[in-house]
Parts: structure tokens; sequence; C-alpha cells
């Protein structure tokens, strides 16, 4: 199947797996690149949930580190980026 033949979503959608294969296998520029990709949804979700600037900056740094430090048990049940926005609920949470 050729990229022209999925969708926008699918296309996401794999790009993101192979970005957390490779970042799962100690890429770093990979999840870099996850972490430019998300940034903004991450940090408006934890401004959303806090209403402050300063605890939506320290709650995205903190949802990143845990992916992070979690991209192995990330299973692909689920698109990375839901997978990622729910981290952050549960840190702003954890945090509130």
């Amino acid at each position: 199947m050729k990229a022209a033949d999925l969708m926008p979503d699918e296309i996401v959608t794999d790009c993101d797996g192979a970005l957390v294969e490779r970042a799962s296998a100690g890429d770093t520029g990979a999840f870099s690149e996850l972490v430019k990709k998300y940034e903004r949804l991450i940090y408006n979700t934890a401004y959303s949930l806090t209403g402050n600037q300063d605890d939506a900056c320290d709650i995205s740094q903190d949802c990143f580190l845990k992916a992070y430090r979690s991209l192995r048990n990330f299973r692909g049940d689920c698109k990375f980026s839901t997978w990622l926005y729910r981290i952050c609920q549960n840190t702003a949470k954890d945090f509130i």
C-alpha cells in the first residue's frame, strides 16, 4: 500500500509508529520529533486543566518525561497522540 492510498490519520499513525519504534530503540532524535509534533497539544491540555501557564509548562515536561520512560509499554492499541494525551491528563490530575 502506498502513502497516497492511506487516509491522513493513517499516514500520521504510521509516521508516529515509526518514530515510536525508533525512540524506543534509543533514538533521541525520533523522540524529539514526537515532542515537537505534540508539544502544543500537550501544553494546551495542561493549561486547560490548570489555568496556569507555569503549571502547564511543568506538567508538559513531566508528561513527556513519563512518556519517554514508558515508551516500551506503548502497545499501539491506540494512536500515540491518544496515549500521550492520557498521560498528560493523569499528570495534571496528580499535580492538582
